[in-house]
């Protein structure tokens, strides 16, 4: 995930990756905008703005892309970061087993999560792809070498379906969330109820 966006326009919208890459530069580039627990009432617009200054498309491609990118990293920037006394420890933090997008540290506790974000449709169902969870495993099994018992596992965050964000850990099963804020690992239980 991107701290930062060009300098001048690149995405296209004809490119496979620009939704991905656009919307994670999107969150690097406003996460700090929603760290202390509150959000700017003017975050979605200032989103827009960034996504057309960057897009070099025709006007209804530069709007279908700009709206879908802005769209998704406001919903991960309004639901998914965790309240304080969690706070940043990273955008782009590198595991050793690869970037992962957000990694987050309780200042109390010390213990640490990741968040991995996919902005991708291929998710079905209740499903994630393999090699999503493939992914989140090489950074869950890195961050349990770097913080031993502080690290708590990799948040997979489809953002398409969040309702289908999941906990995974080194070496166990995956499991289900239903995070908030407060509770930013909240386990969710079979028939749609949580924990």
């Amino acid at each position: 995930m991107p701290t930062l966006l060009p300098a001048r326009p690149t995405f296209t919208g004809r490119g496979t990756g620009d939704l991905g890459s656009l919307t994670h530069g999107l969150i690097g580039s406003h996460i700090q905008f929603v760290t202390g627990g509150e959000e700017p009432s003017d975050l979605l617009a200032r989103m827009y703005a960034v996504a057309y200054a960057v897009i070099d498309a025709n006007p209804n491609a530069t709007r279908v892309l700009a709206t879908e990118a802005a769209s998704l990293a406001f919903r991960y920037l309004t639901e998914f970061p965790p309240a304080p006394p969690w706070r940043l420890l990273a955008v782009e933090y590198d595991t050793g087993s690869g970037p992962v997008d957000l990694a987050w540290v309780h200042e109390a506790t010390g213990e640490v999560f990741f968040d991995e974000v996919k902005t991708s449709r291929v998710s079905s169902g209740r499903q994630v792809p393999p090699t999503w969870v493939a992914q989140a495993r090489r950074y869950a099994a890195a961050g349990s070498v770097r913080f031993s018992g502080s690290f708590l596992g990799v948040r997979l965050v489809p953002l398409m379906s969040a309702d289908t964000t999941r906990l995974v850990r080194d070496r166990e099963p995956v499991a289900g969330l239903s995070p908030t804020p407060v509770a930013p690992l909240r386990r969710s239980v079979p028939g749609g109820g949580v924990r």
